[in-house]
């Protein structure tokens, strides 16, 4: 019997050395079934890609790896201080890239990638990448003109230079891509004439293929019709000639293919060969046009119509013609409520000016009746920026200034008016004559 109970004894002891390590392990097994596999969460490294050309914002991100992974939070903010919105959830964890489209210019857009963690049911918590940020055409600069000078169009010469022409002044003032003031050069000894038609037209102005600066303006004259002039100056400033024109007011001025200069009035189109002689004349039909220019070898004019009921549309449009005949319209751009191919957004209100992208298709328009440049991609609607006022990145195209009343008789009277201008240079940056403000304003490309 001893011998036996103590065998058995030693049995138990046994199983109870063996219970012992055993239980340890079962608890270790068991807390590491219930833990979810994988390396601790991290949080996501984001970049942002903006393009002004699509007004769009590709957001991209290196995943966000972890255990626990339930999805991504797109979140965007219109500036510091300003609170996060969500604009896309993503549950998938390869899921990296967002493309928020339909930027507004001038505006600063913030963002930032939420990748949230936890149990399916329960609370989650997020790991925030740092924060990106861009903007398109936001503001550069601003400079002023002197008193009274009220600018109303630009041009940019084929070395980045911006000569402005105003309602107030015989003369153009000169600046680099800076604002930094070149002089200006006088091609009058007192203010141009100026009428309101569509918008303001006081001087028109653009530079040539070899750098030439062309001028069409209206001298006063005192009781009597103003006379039509066409300037033009060499690259260092030198008056090369003073033409008059026939017509009864200038209106515009542009530079087309092969550097013919074309000169509207309200009676007649003019083209001129390179050296000053007229090769054409063509009719004016009865529209009033606002501002005149090519887009690539397209005529592109910006018109309000006279008499909406005739014309069949009642919204002003930027119309695209083949050539100057203006006979048949390639496309045009703006909107047109009573028209069942309207294009939507983008509608224009005395527009007084535009600038062609050529290479991206686009066209900016410069809206003066909504204080605004609305950015049209051929005839959809892409972006726009500006309201009205006096801080940065604000217009005033609307003021009082003395205007013809009648051609016949050059009697002036004080009216409101609405004018502006607008001109893009090489690298794409946008300049705006804020006439009513009395400056020039740069925006980014």
């Amino acid at each position: 019997m001893p011998a036996a109970g103590t065998e058995m004894a030693a049995r138990y002891r046994t199983r109870g050395f063996g219970l012992v390590f055993l239980l340890p392990a079962l608890l270790l097994g068991a807390c590491t079934l219930g833990r979810p596999a994988g390396p601790p969460p991290s949080p996501p490294v984001l970049a942002a890609e903006v393009a002004s050309a699509a007004a769009a914002a590709r957001l991209h991100w290196t995943p966000a790896g972890g255990r626990g992974f339930l999805g991504y939070e797109v979140q965007r903010s219109l500036g510091p201080d300003r609170p996060w919105a969500v604009l896309a959830r993503l549950d998938a964890v390869l899921d990296t890239t967002w493309i928020d489209q339909d930027l507004q210019g001038n505006q600063g857009y913030q963002y930032r990638i939420a990748a949230r963690f936890g149990r399916p049911g329960q609370a989650s918590h997020p790991l925030y990448s740092a924060e990106a940020e861009g903007s398109i055409h936001h503001h550069l600069a601003s400079w002023p003109l002197p008193a009274g000078f009220l600018p109303t169009r630009l041009a940019v010469d084929p070395q980045g230079n911006i000569a402005v022409a105003g309602a107030g002044a015989g003369r153009v003032e000169r600046f680099d891509a800076q604002g930094q003031p070149l002089g200006g050069w006088s091609f009058a000894a007192v203010p141009p004439a100026c009428i309101e038609t569509g918008t303001l037209d006081a001087v028109s102005l653009a530079f040539d293929p070899q750098g030439a600066l062309h001028l069409a303006y209206n001298l006063p004259a005192a009781g009597q019709a103003p006379g039509l002039r066409w300037a033009k100056f060499d690259a260092q400033g030198q008056l090369l000639w003073e033409r008059r024109l026939q017509g009864l007011f200038a209106r515009h001025l542009a530079v087309g293919p092969g550097g013919r200069i074309y000169i509207e009035c309200i009676d007649r189109l003019y083209q001129f060969d390179t050296e000053g002689g007229e090769v054409a004349q063509y009719p004016v039909p009865p529209l009033l046009i606002s501002s005149l220019r090519f887009w690539g070898e397209h005529f592109a004019l910006l018109i309000e119509p006279a008499n909406y009921l005739d014309m069949g549309w009642q919204a002003p449009r930027l119309m695209i013609y083949d050539s100057p005949e203006q006979r048949q319209a390639q496309w045009w751009v703006g909107r047109e409520p009573l028209s069942a191919q309207d294009p939507g957004r983008g509608v224009l209100k005395r527009p007084a000016d535009f600038a062609v992208d050529a290479a991206f298709d686009r066209v900016f328009i410069l809206n003066a009746g909504t204080s605004r440049v609305e950015v049209f991609l051929r005839a959809r609607h892409l972006t726009g920026w500006g309201s009205e006022g006096e801080g940065t990145g604000q217009f005033r195209f609307a003021g009082e200034l003395a205007v013809l009343d009648g051609l016949a008789a050059g009697r002036s009277v004080q009216r409101r008016v609405v004018g502006g201008g607008i001109a893009r240079d090489a690298e794409g940056n946008i300049y705006v004559a804020d006439t009513f403000n009395n400056r020039v304003q740069k925006f980014a490309p």
